[in-house]
């Protein structure tokens, strides 16, 4: 238990059986512009937490020029790192951070690595610097670069086939399982990378991922809380996306089905020319044109789009938003395997 005493002013006086309710508050977590001196008796700072999760040093530049992290002192406005990066990468500067892409990666220790897969979706470590990047590369790197049961992170990064996902593709971690999370949520495993190809256009089209599913993740009572979809407790009460959701901190519980869910977003995203849900000549099986950028569920399958697959007992139309289609035709689950053989 904590005491305090408190000085009151020479005006006050207490009436007989006065009761006093004390609220101590920390005078630098404080809303700025609001009357907290007034409701509190203490004058407020302002909340101290900046961009990116950062802690603001508003004493170094002035209110809100400058935020320190562990590994970092960065100021916001110039969007680069006022010390060198401890952890370079070839070819990027060492006062850039977030590659420069402070709307889609975060980073609030201002440090580097992140999590590791391979393409078939398995998890294969985390070196526990919770920074939420991406690397894809094989278990052999992994088992190459490990002495007496500890990972050297550093030379797996450095290894020939290790790929700075998160680098080269403006995806985090948190992103890529909520990519997965929402192909599982809808299809439970099916034709998962026909939902890969439509998010990563939509990406491409809407720039952020956030638009991605303001725009796409509606139902027929509006918009959908990402969220709460995921986790099932939106009115949908979706039970797949809470399957997969209580997997996002124990990667080791995900089934052969999720797996392939994760493996989908990462091949989805390497391979943009193999794209399966683009428009397909009845004769020659060849794609061409632009990919879909969503898809719509019916519980029959006569309605409009590219074409539409079954998946759990519904029908999901693949579509370019706003374009105009006949009658979609069925794509079975031997034609999905045949469509993409060559994505690995």
């Amino acid at each position: 238990m904590t005491t305090q005493v408190i000085s009151f002013e020479e005006e006050f006086t207490s009436g007989t059986g006065d009761e006093l309710t004390t609220l101590f508050v920390d005078q630098t977590s404080a809303d700025p512009g609001t009357e907290s001196v007034l409701s509190y008796g203490i004058a407020a700072k302002g909340y101290r937490y900046g961009f990116n999760g950062q802690e603001r040093s508003d004493d170094v530049m002035g209110e809100g020029n400058h935020n320190t992290a562990l590994f970092w002192e960065y100021d916001p406005r110039l969007g680069r790192r006022w010390n060198l990066d401890p952890k370079p990468t070839t070819g990027i500067s060492e006062y850039s951070v977030l590659y420069n892409s402070p709307l889609n990666i975060t980073d609030p220790l201002g440090d580097d690595p992140g999590d590791y897969y391979d393409k078939q979706g398995n998890h294969l470590g985390k070196d526990n610097v919770q920074d939420d990047k991406v690397y894809t590369t094989d278990k052999a790197t992994i088992v190459s670069n490990k002495t007496q049961g500890k990972t050297d992170w550093t030379k797996v990064q450095q290894a020939p086939a290790t790929v700075d996902f998160t680098k080269t593709y403006a995806i985090t971690n948190s992103q890529l399982l909520d990519r997965a999370n929402w192909i599982y949520a809808e299809g439970r495993g099916s034709v998962p990378l026909y939902y890969a190809y439509a998010i990563q256009n939509s990406r491409i089209l809407n720039k952020t991922e956030a638009k991605v599913y303001y725009w796409g993740l509606q139902d027929s009572e509006g918009r959908l809380d990402k969220n709460q979809y995921f986790q099932g407790t939106s009115h949908s009460e979706n039970k797949n996306g809470k399957a997969f959701w209580d997997t996002r901190n124990n990667p080791s519980k995900r089934t052969d089905a999720m797996l392939k869910t994760v493996s989908a977003v990462i091949l989805s995203v390497m391979n943009p020319t193999l794209d399966p849900t683009r428009a397909k000549d009845p004769k020659t099986k060849l794609f061409t044109g632009k990919g879909a950028t969503g898809w719509l569920g019916y519980g029959d399958s006569q309605h409009k789009g590219e074409f539409h697959a079954k998946v759990l007992g519904r029908y999901h139309f693949f579509l370019i938003v706003g374009q105009k289609y006949g009658f979609a035709p069925l794509r079975t689950e031997k034609e999905y395997e045949e469509d993409t053989k060559d994505i690995k």
